[in-house]
């Protein structure tokens, strides 16, 4: 889950592998700097997501625009194969368009959706206000909507 909100927030495969080994080496080496305000699960998070925004201000030009890939290891009931097809074109469209949104929206949706943190967790862990966090989803599901909406208008696809 560290590195899946990791690369989505940097968007590259290479350093997310590295800044998610680094993470547990860091919080391994400061861990008498957890002060217990949090749980340790959403303290991680947050070394995780200052190291990739970290990674993103010393390197802004490494941000990747390759492959989309995603790290979703929740299983279904054995569902069909033109099933599978369809969640897997649905799921790629929007990681696509979730990789396209600026780096502090893609980390609150990441927290919030992928790794199913509540809003206050979010909040602990980017370091802002809750409001704040509701916020930046907000906007993100706006956003999400607009550009999914463009595209359906263009390609003819209609997405519910």
């Amino acid at each position: 889950m560290v590195l899946r909100t990791i690369y989505l927030i940097t968007q590259d495969r290479e350093a997310s592998e590295e800044l998610a080994q680094e993470t547990f080496v860091r919080a391994y080496r400061k861990q008498h700097h957890f002060r217990g305000e949090s749980s340790e699960r959403t303290w991680l998070y947050r070394v995780a997501c200052n190291m990739a925004k970290n990674h993103l201000r010393r390197r802004p030009e490494q941000r990747g625009r390759g492959e989309i890939i995603d790290f979703d290891r929740r299983a279904t009931a054995h569902p069909g194969p033109e099933e599978v097809a369809a969640r897997r074109e649905s799921r790629a469209r929007i990681l696509s368009v979730v990789a396209e949104l600026p780096a502090e929206l893609r980390e609150v949706v990441a927290l919030y959706y992928l790794d199913e943190m509540s809003v206050t967790e979010v909040a602990e862990v980017v370091g802002i206000p809750a409001g704040t966090a509701k916020s930046r989803l907000a906007r993100a599901r706006s956003e999400l909507r607009r550009t999914l909406r463009e595209t359906d208008a263009v390609t003819g696809n209609a997405y519910e």
